[in-house]
């Protein structure tokens, strides 16, 4: 909080947000100093401004709701593209891009709680491998005679996707949350070279190093380890500091000081997972001055409606992928084509890989043409 300049907070409808906002607040009040200005920001579908606002006002905060139509959202991509430099498909980034625009007219430097769920284990993902345990814990051969062949069954059926993840590896099925094509949906959207060719598409990411690092940890705390290394810096951080500088603001994330890190190191699953809940020592630790409501909230992020609005108005955001030159020349436009049908007919939801090609292509036109 030291800085010569306004010093704000961003504040969403979770647990993280509201920890940070609710310190601040206290200190601020012990030193004589006013309310903290706080953001929250919401779409015409979907938002947390009534979440947020429940802690804005416990608080006594000066909060702004901010509220982005999908032909804001829209019109800014190509702009948001370029300030990535690189192709980035994450939605809740764009978010943040609108956020600090707004943030920006009130303050110059604002906290966040990124990092908190790496930390302390607040992603629903991490909760996985003690449901895959009816399954994991399987001898391998028993797996191998018994469970296997379900899962290659030529039809769906309620649970073959359990089995299929509690018989595969962690390193296998874990590479953080970037793992949206799988590879079979890979080789059938890729038309372009084919391997050890020039522009090829390359192999899939390999985590085998980092994994090794861990190979004793259970495997909750494996995948605490991959996102710190690879999704913290590769993708949550890279994001808010490149909306954030968009706009001159600067980024303080609290979590990841050194010593909250070292804390944080010590805690055994038994308390970070427990009543159903991610994240629970550090919720139980805030529980007596934060909201119910708050404390006992599932991490969410910040929604954006891009599912909803690919469905309204599907051809405004085709026609940027169909025109797209790199697309169209390595990638299978049929396959797209369908992608944007099944979802457009509710028949299955394919935001987000329609997504990656939206942000692909918004890139692409921007650097490459």
């Amino acid at each position: 909080m030291i800085a010569d300049v306004p010093v704000g907070a961003f504040l969403s409808g979770g647990v993280d947000s509201a920890i940070i906002v609710t310190l601040v607040q206290e200190i601020r009040k012990r030193s004589g100093a006013g309310p903290v200005s706080t953001f929250t920001i919401g779409f015409d579908m979907v938002s947390e401004h009534s979440e947020a606002k429940v802690v804005a006002d416990m608080l006594g905060t000066d909060h702004q709701e901010i509220t982005i139509s999908f032909d804001d959202y829209f019109k800014e991509l190509p702009k948001i593209a370029w300030h990535f430099d690189e192709p980035v498909a994450d939605p809740s980034a764009v978010a943040l891009y609108f956020l600090s625009r707004e943030a920006r007219k009130k303050v110059k430097v604002v906290l966040s709680g990124e990092g908190s769920d790496e930390l302390f284990g607040g992603y629903n993902i991490y909760r996985e491998p003690f449901a895959l345990k009816a399954i994991s814990m399987w001898p391998h051969a028993l797996q191998t005679i018994f469970i296997k062949p379900l899962t290659t069954l030529p039809f769906n059926f309620f649970g073959k996707n359990y089995l299929l993840r509690g018989i595969t590896n962690i390193r296998d099925r874990y590479i953080g949350n970037a793992f949206i094509f799988k590879a079979h949906e890979q080789d059938a959207l890729w038309t372009g070279p084919k391997k050890g060719a020039i522009g090829a598409r390359p192999h899939r990411l390999s985590l085998k190093d980092a994994y090794d690092k861990v190979a004793n940890e259970p495997d909750s705390r494996k995948m605490q380890y991959i996102d710190m290394n690879y999704w913290l810096p590769g993708d949550i951080l890279a994001k808010a500091d490149k909306m954030t500088m968009a706009h001159s603001l600067e980024l303080r994330v609290p979590f990841l000081d050194i010593e909250v890190a070292k804390i944080s190191e010590t805690i055994p699953d038994s308390l970070k997972y427990k009543d159903g809940k991610t994240k629970y020592i550090l919720r139980k630790a805030f529980e007596s001055i934060l909201p119910k409501e708050t404390s006992e909230r599932k991490k969410l992020g910040f929604p954006t409606p891009i599912r909803h609005w690919l469905r309204e108005k599907p051809d405004e955001i085709m026609r940027v992928i169909f025109n797209n030159a790199y697309i169209k020349n390595t990638m299978d436009m049929e396959y797209i084509g369908r992608l944007a049908d099944e979802h457009h007919s509710l028949k299955a939801d394919h935001s987000r890989k329609i997504y990656i090609l939206l942000m692909l292509a918004l890139w692409y036109d921007q650097y490459i043409i």
